[in-house]
């Protein structure tokens, strides 16, 4: 039989241990449980304002369209825009910036 002192000490050691492991645990299961429910709240409310005609306007994150026509997004890349040249400045920001206007070098 051991030292009861010893006994007692690590007893008391390896009891908070496992206290803090059990809360640890208990904790991210409530955030588990917590983004779940906005999850689920999320797409309860939604599919209640599809039944009834009434969609969010402005999406914070565009991954699922549920209207409209399938097709690119407005700000997709097209040929025409990337090779263009970018329009010509104003006279008056032209001259608040003092940009130089773009010359072509000459032909050889």
């Amino acid at each position: 039989m051991g030292d009861s002192t010893t006994i007692a000490l690590n007893l008391t050691f390896f009891g908070t241990l496992v206290l803090a492991l059990l809360m640890f645990l208990g904790l991210f299961l409530l955030v588990v449980i917590t983004l779940l429910l906005a999850g689920v709240g999320r797409l309860f409310a939604l599919t209640v304002m599809a039944l009834f005609g009434r969609l969010p306007k402005y999406e914070t994150l565009p991954l699922v369209r549920l209207t409209g026509e399938a097709g690119p997004p407005p700000d997709a890349p097209t040929e025409r825009t990337t090779t263009a040249l970018p329009p010509p400045l104003p006279a008056r920001l032209r001259r608040a910036t003092g940009a130089k206007p773009f010359k072509t070098p000459a032909p050889s």
